[in-house]
């Protein structure tokens, strides 16, 4: 993005699949196909592979009018001159037999029973202690402390030492202005443990509540 405002480039419409975790986030709506050609229109079309194939595979394109990739590529070779070489290969290679496909289905019905069992979990558990919005895509669960006050490094630190590692709101927000929030990923474990580290979870806000914790 901030080549594409550097060179001085008028942008209509800015086309992304989305910021996080590519293809795979708006994965209860239909695929959207991207377009062949962009010549003479002012839309840039950005889409990307993160982590789609392999965990940090940060490769994208770029789909626009020749104009403007040639200015975007100049000003790519002034910031970091090159991609990863064998990331981009490798990502080539899979579109050319369609393994991107292949897996598409597989991972976005996994995913989709998986943030269904974090949420279950998650309102059998700590529905007392937090809102939440379900997601439509992505890898995480944001859930907003509904004390406004909570010590979320605490509950981190507790949580810790209960078996369970959720993600503060603290370390994406440096400037403390987002309301408490913990992140939790449903992609990596089975809807057995999803249970399990949510009610790990509740011990930590318990604890956190007793009055010789106060």
């Amino acid at each position: 993005m901030s080549l594409i405002f550097c060179i001085g480039i008028s942008v209509l419409t800015l086309c992304t699949p989305s910021s996080r975790s590519a293809g795979l986030s708006a994965w209860l709506s239909p695929f959207s196909s991207p377009p062949r050609t962009l010549d003479d229109c002012p839309v840039i079309h950005l889409a990307n592979l993160s982590k789609q194939l392999a965990p940090a595979m940060r490769i994208g394109w770029i789909i626009a009018a020749p104009a403007t990739i040639c200015a975007l590529t100049t000003a790519k070779q002034a910031s970091d001159l090159c991609s990863n070489g064998l990331a981009q290969c490798m990502a080539v290679a899979a579109m050319d037999v369609g393994l991107i496909e292949e897996c598409h289905p597989r991972i976005v019905g996994l995913h989709r029973e998986r943030r269904d069992a974090l949420r279950a979990a998650m309102a059998r558990h700590i529905g007392d202690w937090f809102t939440w919005e379900i997601p439509v895509g992505g890898m995480f669960v944001w859930a907003t402390a509904r004390n406004p006050h909570i010590d979320l490094d605490r509950l981190v630190d507790l949580g810790m030492e209960a078996g369970v590692l959720v993600g503060g709101s603290g370390a994406f927000d440096p400037r403390g202005t987002a309301p408490p929030a913990i992140r939790l990923s449903f992609t990596f474990n089975d809807e057995e443990r999803l249970d399990r580290g949510v009610a790990r979870l509740t011990q930590a806000l318990l604890t956190m509540a007793s009055p010789r914790m106060a």
